[in-house]
């Protein structure tokens, strides 16, 4: 704010309210200005979260005046409008005149019914309209408040009980700490809305309390949940919601750079992740049925049990790292099914290239001799010292199978397969640079729904490992044992895509003694 000293009386309030939201500037607040009636109405819809949804602001409609509303203010006052707030005079708004205080005050009357300022229990409320409690300590109990319930800014980080308190309209939470709201008893609240800018807030559900919907559309803080939820919503960027013992039924983020947080105890029946980047943690103890992701960027992590992921068309680029996830497409056969409808000539073919060899983390050009496709490695490379990084081209989202064949000469010395490799797993492997031969073996014996190998032992007799979660970590180590001076093994690397064509990587090895 260019236009506001720091040492103007009005200097903090005028910054809490830009970051509340309720105050909106370019670079200056003009704060000597009189308001216009346009302004304040919006500025009491944004305080009171009322902007409209209408994107043809048809509650305008009744205002001949309607076309001289700013484009910026026209959410904003539609929302006021369509609740009742805002009447005007013989249907004009007269949105660019200056509101009096006597007008402020009718639409705030119009706006707060009841104001609670002092702590202790209350256990009655006005017959009709919205209430705002305005300090902490405040202990609503078995009242109906037909209306809206506001938990104004003046709570701080106090705390406010609701006990069997029933809201036939919103709940919006502004003010409350990070062991503040409760609601329990029979309480039944509808639509709760988070909205607090300083500091973080919880909100306990407990006993036979009913929550519909708790839905988190801006602010910079952490948000804490507990107890059984129908509809968590993160609408917000940037925003973190941690669920803390909590059963939900369904968890969406709508908004970018969100996460959701599950903690141990918590279960999520159906999630969703539709804003980019955002996140899903399911921390250990925690268990998801299903996540659908629906954007670019985003990630389910965690040590927890996440059963299914579904990726739409949408999906870009997402990560899943929970152990023993199924992914599956939207309105496709699930991966690694088989079979299957055609469409195969739309799936494309992978390709594969190495960007380079690594000793030590070393990358190491001078060992390849590009005109025999060999790569001599040195005499002390492990199989946990050698990385390879490879490009991964033309992946999707569908599931792989992956097989590896060593050949000494023209005979075949081990080989390994594993199917039900998702594609989400195969692009992170290409953008993670070198992995060591040791950790691709292992990965893709883990990530395998199916496995299967052989290799030759010592004696040149064939061990067979059907099924075995070894398979790849078997062929790898007759790779690295088995090499002796002036051996050299091919390698073959297939890379097959459900539906689709199988994408290849060939190489010589040979040990440098």
């Amino acid at each position: 704010m260019t236009d506001v000293a720091a040492t103007a009386w009005y200097a903090k309030d005028m910054a809490k309210a830009v970051k509340m939201g309720t105050f909106a500037y370019d670079t200056k607040m003009r704060p000597n200005d009189k308001i216009t009636r346009e302004e304040a109405f919006a500025v009491l819809a944004r305080a009171f979260k009322l902007a409209g949804s209408d994107a043809e602001y048809k509650a305008l409609n009744k205002f001949s005046d309607k076309a001289d509303i700013a484009a910026w203010a026209l959410k904003d006052l539609d929302g006021m409008a369509a609740a009742g707030y805002i009447q005007g005079f013989y249907g004009k708004l007269n949105p660019k005149a200056n509101i009096t205080r006597a007008e402020f005050a009718v639409v705030m009357d119009n706006l707060v019914k009841q104001y609670i300022d002092k702590a202790g229990t209350v256990t009655e409320v006005v017959a009709s309209g919205n209430v705002v409690i305005r300090v902490p300590g405040v202990t609503l109990q078995n009242v109906t408040i037909k209306g809206d319930l506001v938990i104004a800014d003046g709570v701080g980080e106090g705390d406010v009980t609701l006990d069997s308190v029933k809201v036939e309209g919103r709940t919006v939470i502004r003010g409350g700490g990070e062991n503040s709201i409760i609601i329990k008893g029979n309480s039944d609240l509808g639509r709760v809305i988070v909205s607090k800018v300083d500091g973080k807030v919880r909100i306990a559900v407990e006993g036979n309390a009913n929550v519909e919907i708790i839905y988190v559309d801006d602010g910079s803080d952490d948000v804490i949940v507990e107890g059984t939820i129908g509809t968590l919503e993160v609408a917000g960027d940037g925003i973190t919601v941690t669920a803390v013992g909590a059963t939900l039924t369904n968890g969406v983020i709508s908004g970018d750079n969100s996460r959701i947080v599950l903690d141990a105890g918590s279960t999520l029946k159906e999630g969703a992740i539709n804003g980019n980047a955002s996140v899903i943690t399911v921390n250990a103890g925690a268990t998801v049925d299903k996540i659908t992701v629906s954007a670019a960027g985003a990630k389910v992590e965690g040590t927890g049990t996440v059963k299914t992921v579904v990726l739409t068309s949408d999906a870009k680029d997402v990560v899943v790292t929970t152990p023993g996830t199924k992914i599956e497409e939207e309105q496709g056969e699930a991966p690694g099914t088989g079979g299957g409808g055609g469409g195969g000539s739309n799936v494309p073919t992978p390709s594969m290239s190495i960007a380079g060899i690594y000793i030590d983390g070393e990358k190491r050009d001078d060992i390849y001799n590009a005109s025999e496709n060999l790569y001599t490695i040195p005499d002390d490379a492990e199989k946990n010292n050698t990385g390879i990084d490879v490009t991964i081209g033309n992946t999707t989202n569908v599931s792989y199978s992956v097989s590896i064949d060593i050949k000494k000469g023209s005979n075949s010395v081990a080989h390994a397969e594993a199917s039900g490799i998702q594609g989400v797993y195969i692009a992170a492997l290409s953008d993670y640079g070198a992995v060591t031969f040791d950790d691709i073996g292992r990965m893709f014996d883990r990530l395998g729904t199916t496995r299967s190998g052989w290799y030759k032992d010592g004696n040149g007799a064939t061990i067979t490992l059907e099924t075995d979660e070894a398979a790849f970590t078997e062929a790898i180590d007759t790779l690295f044992d088995r090499m002796g001076p002036s051996d050299v093994y091919t390698v073959t690397v297939r890379l097959t895509p459900a539906g689709g064509s199988a994408g290849e990587l060939s190489f010589n090895v040979t040990r440098a003694y």
